[in-house]
């Protein structure tokens, strides 16, 4: 965090942190999310606020005695109706999600490589899962969920990128039953949204690997600040942990091999974590905005001898 950077953002933008932190809102004022359309007329939120304050209720439009129409503008009267659901009706249960397929396939693991670049790199690992779980419902993939309260699908990120750092083979394994791979591949690059692209659908036969390679392409003069950190022995950086403990993070005990050819670095991956690079460029000072580094691929490490 840098204090200094916030003030002359303000700055720069003609504002103040106080007209957000303190400023007491209108009615009237332009909200940065008036643009979404949830159906509700901001009108009748404005009219409801009104309400509250002199302790009035709205009363139900589904009522039948009372059944006038408010004015939300939820219902168009044609398709969408508020009303109650029919008495009788089985209530949804968590535990019939895997029931829900019209197919009663098998579910079966799959591997998805895909490019997660330009401002998808600002997608976090739950929400690029929320992504294509999302973008999968929409192309009718039939998938796996959990059981209990709040099944969610079966996706999971390998070994998942920090913020900000493009990855061009990165991966996610699901649990679904797929129709056509190569369809699939053609409906979903199209809905994605910017900077991800999907490039291959296949089967995981394979248990996931305690431990993995991934390449890191960095930009000339980055690679050769590393270089010199390494041959310094400053290649590490300091890290706080959950508990508050200090931590040193030396890359010496993650790299597996260099190629200075093409400013790649092989480093091992676990469980445990991995090297975070912009993390040490930051600490050593060298300025974030010379600094490209992707992650090129991820490798099984028997996979290793042939990159």
């Amino acid at each position: 965090f840098d204090f200094n950077k916030w003030m002359n953002a303000f700055k720069h933008y003609s504002s103040a942190p106080e007209d957000y932190s303190t400023k007491i809102l209108q009615p009237e004022d332009e909200l940065p999310w008036d643009f979404i359309d949830i159906g509700v007329k901001k009108e009748f939120l404005v009219s409801e606020f009104e309400k509250s304050k002199k302790e009035v209720m709205t009363k139900d439009c589904r009522v039948s005695n009372t059944s006038m129409c408010v004015g939300c503008g939820v219902c168009d009267f044609d398709l969408l109706r508020n009303e109650f659901a029919s008495p009788g009706k089985k209530s949804f249960n968590g535990n019939e999600f895997n029931n829900m397929s019209d197919t009663n396939q098998e579910y079966y693991s799959y591997v998805i490589d895909f490019e997660k670049k330009d401002s998808a790199v600002l997608f976090s690992a739950i929400e690029t899962c929320r992504v294509f779980a999302h973008v999968f419902k929409m192309c009718d993939v039939d998938m796996s969920y959990s059981r209990g309260y709040n099944p969610q699908p079966r996706i999971s990120y390998i070994y998942p990128l920090s913020v900000g750092v493009e990855g061009y083979n990165e991966k996610l394994i699901i649990k679904a039953y797929v129709k056509d791979k190569n369809l699939l591949l053609n409906q979903l690059n199209k809905i994605l949204p910017s900077g991800f692209k999907m490039k291959d659908v296949r089967l995981f036969e394979n248990k996931m690997a305690d431990e993995m390679i991934a390449a890191y392409s960095l930009n000339f003069e980055a690679y050769m600040q590393l270089i010199g950190a390494l041959g310094e022995e400053r290649a590490f950086y300091k890290k706080t942990t959950k508990r508050g403990r200090e931590k040193i993070i030396d890359l010496k005990e993650y790299i597996v091999k260099k190629d200075d050819e093409n400013c790649l670095v092989y480093v091992k991956i676990n469980g445990r974590g991995s090297f975070n690079f912009l993390e040490f460029f930051r600490q050593i000072n060298y300025i974030d905005s010379k600094v490209l580094i992707a992650r090129e691929n991820i490798f099984f490490t028997e996979e290793l001898q042939n990159a």
